[in-house]
């Protein structure tokens, strides 16, 4: 499920519906769905389906999130799809860094990046079987959710501790900002010493290194100034329609055309990166609406429910995450939630507590 680059075409989204089915036949009796899940989902079926049809598109990326949200509802109510998601997210990240390693020896094996935007091609980066590095990062985010989850459940092995340490590796590799945001967060609630450990540690090392490089890893604006330029297509594609059907439920898409490619600086890039500009220009204010009105319901149950940490980790990744990367179009995006919802059913059983440990 979480790979969609491993073959030439997107297989997560082409093995999705059948996975939706299996979980129905796995399950093998009713599923009750409460009446809030319910308001949502047909909230976000109207936003695809109505862009969709204004549009007169068929766009696989727009539909995706009828079938995806679905699995997510299935998921959550299969007792035994949290030991699949570890084990998955296990193989997924080991592989990445695996093929990682090996990049350095076979460069043409693919599968991974490299810091040559910031002037530095020798540094690959883990992308897994994923389109980019931060959703690789985000798989990662996943299993630690979970490995802390089961460590709190004193259900830690050793093989579970070796494996914590190649994520950790994994992580720093990625060498990507909005990862380390969100593991830092994670490190907040779960690993203080750790968390203490590594400002001590990037402190040296700017004060050492700074004039070696450091900075245009740590410090580089030219990733954040060409996010800002890469919205030049969507001002054009969406703001400058004059369109009030367009304004309220898109285009149906997240590419943009060719006439509004040849007008602007990065032609190549015909998706839209940020998260918030792509809702738009595929849902209009009416899918922005719906996304913002589920996220703020999400985390207020979290919130309600006593899980500050879980809260706090979705506000962070629907909200802040999403400037960054238009991660909605990846399955990465539903495995989290489902990872979310996962450990929120199994804090009910125990007390759900801060640790610095």
């Amino acid at each position: 499920m979480s790979a969609n680059t491993l073959f030439f075409f997107p297989l997560d989204k082409v093995l999705l519906i059948f996975f939706v089915f299996a979980l129905v036949i796995a399950r093998g009796e009713k599923m009750i769905v409460p009446i809030n899940n319910w308001i949502i989902y047909i909230l976000v079926l109207i936003s695809c389906v109505v862009s969709s049809a204004i549009n007169l598109t068929a766009s696989v990326i727009t539909l995706f999130p009828i079938p995806a949200l679905a699995f997510v509802y299935f998921a959550v109510h299969y007792k035994d799809f949290f030991r699949l998601l570890y084990g998955g997210m296990t193989l997924h990240v080991v592989l990445g860094f695996l093929i990682l390693i090996v990049s350095y020896i076979i460069p043409d094996i693919g599968w991974y990046g490299s810091l040559w935007t910031k002037g530095m091609p020798f540094i690959h980066t883990p992308m897994g079987f994923v389109s980019t590095v931060q959703v690789y990062g985000t798989l990662c985010i996943i299993w630690l959710i979970l490995y802390y989850c089961k460590r709190r459940m004193n259900d830690v092995t050793r093989v579970d501790k070796l494996l914590y340490f190649i994520v950790t590796v994994a992580i720093i590799a990625t060498c990507n900002r909005s990862t380390y945001l969100f593991y830092f967060l994670l490190l907040i609630f779960n690993d203080r010493r750790i968390l203490l450990l590594y400002f001590i540690v990037v402190s040296i090392a700017i004060i050492l290194l700074f004039n070696e490089g450091l900075g245009n890893v740590l410090f580089n604006i030219d990733t954040l100034e060409s996010r800002s330029e890469l919205l030049e297509g969507f001002n054009l594609s969406f703001w400058k329609t004059g369109n009030i059907y367009t304004y309220l439920f898109g285009r149906g898409t997240n590419i943009l055309g060719e006439e509004v490619l040849n007008k602007v600086k990065w032609d190549y890039r015909s998706d839209i990166e940020n998260g918030y500009a792509m809702l738009l220009h595929t849902y209009g204010f009416w899918g922005l609406g719906v996304f913002v009105f589920s996220a703020l319901a999400f985390v207020v149950k979290l919130f309600l429910q006593r899980h500050w940490q879980l809260g706090i980790i979705v506000f962070y990744y629907f909200f802040i995450s999403s400037y960054f990367t238009q991660e909605f179009v990846s399955t990465s995006f539903y495995l989290l939630i489902i990872a979310v919802c996962l450990v929120s059913n199994m804090n009910k059983k125990a007390t759900y507590e801060f640790t610095g440990n």
